[in-house]
């Protein structure tokens, strides 16, 4: 699990990219609740997949954009 975190902090866009395919899951889950006979439990499920995955591919986008200000400042401003 450790190793799959570190995998996913070293380039934010995979974290983005988890990001959406968790969202799409929720939305997928969500639907098929929606026609199954267990409407309650799978609502509930997709709707917190739908969270995580938005979570997720914010938190990665706000990664991406540090990271893209932290090298545009060390671009400006080498050390020497």
């Amino acid at each position: 699990m450790l190793a799959f975190t570190h995998w996913l902090r070293t380039d934010p866009r995979r974290l983005c990219v988890v990001g959406v395919w968790l969202s799409l899951a929720g939305v997928a889950t969500t639907f098929t609740s929606l026609t199954s006979g267990q409407p309650l439990a799978g609502l509930a499920t997709g709707l917190l997949l739908t969270a995580i995955g938005s979570w997720t591919k914010a938190a990665g986008r706000d990664l991406f954009r540090r990271d893209r200000t932290l090298r545009r400042c060390a671009a400006l401003h080498p050390r020497d």
